[in-house]
């Protein structure tokens, strides 16, 4: 009965990740500086968490390699996402080193091995502490990030990479939440995730979960969702945040600024935090 389970249990993921990703789970990259083992990842869950309290996933550092774990399958879409963007763009983002489920008991949960950035996440405390000319050398950055991003070519579709709709979930698409959204047969624009600078204020963007092919207008618009300002006070620095959003499209053809205060009217009228 037991074996009989545990073969159930393996199905039962195959037949997940087949819905969710065309990815092959485990993966592990041709060369990394070593994959940490899963006492290692708990030890360093207990010494070196990286992730706050309010995080979606469990993040830690081992080593050279930053480890995040969770029970969706957006971990595995993410590694799936990195994967792409490195074989198939010249954005800065963390290299992918493995991708596998750790099971015990009834219990899976997915876990993502991916390089260590050196620096820091781009706070609001670290950005009111920067110069002024840091700042507008961080934002050129960012502002060339996102270019790349609109340089990768169409594939002739909204949705997901590899033609695959994104999760039922999927805040910007969310309507019953149990159906898959997309994909679409339109036109291609990426969605950007997390800041971080290092000391040469070089960008790198993380947390690529919900990547995919949107309209040029949604990119922008979630671009500038991403970006909360946050204070100690869990209030948003609205000044700061219209000025590093508009900065930071300076050099993007068309920033959709009309679009960015459309949005923002609908979710105050809704009642959303985010705006």
């Amino acid at each position: 009965m037991e074996s009989n389970m545990v073969d159930d249990s393996k199905n039962y993921r195959a037949l997940a990740y087949s819905l969710s990703t065309k990815l092959s789970v485990p993966y592990e990259a041709p060369s990394h500086p070593g994959i940490p083992t899963v006492p290692e990842i708990k030890q360093a869950l207990e010494d070196n968490k990286l992730s706050g309290r309010m995080g979606r996933f469990l993040v830690c550092r081992v080593g050279m390699t930053v480890v995040k774990i969770g029970f969706t399958d957006v971990i595995i879409q993410e590694a799936e996402d990195l994967l792409f963007l490195q074989n198939n763009s010249q954005v800065r983002v963390p290299k992918l080193y493995a991708v596998f489920t750790v099971t015990e008991g009834l219990i899976s949960q997915h876990v993502m091995v991916t390089e260590f950035i050196e620096g820091g996440t781009l706070t609001y405390n670290r950005w009111k502490g920067f110069s002024e000319d840091a700042r507008e050398t961080i934002l050129s950055k960012i502002s060339h990030q996102l270019q790349l991003l609109r340089s990768i070519p169409s594939e002739g579709y909204y949705g997901r990479i590899h033609k695959q709709p994104w999760r039922p979930h999927f805040g910007l698409l969310r309507t019953r939440c149990t159906e898959q959204c997309g994909p679409y047969d339109t036109y291609a624009e990426f969605i950007p995730a997390t800041e971080t600078s290092a000391e040469d204020w070089e960008v790198t963007l993380i947390d690529w979960a919900d990547c995919g092919w949107y309209p040029a207008w949604m990119q922008i618009v979630a671009f500038s969702q991403c970006i909360h300002m946050f204070t100690d006070d869990a209030d948003i620095d609205w000044d700061a945040r219209k000025h590093f959003v508009e900065n930071a499209l300076q050099n993007i053809e068309d920033p959709y600024l009309e679009q960015i205060e459309l949005v923002k009217t609908a979710n105050r009228r809704l009642g959303c935090s985010f705006q």
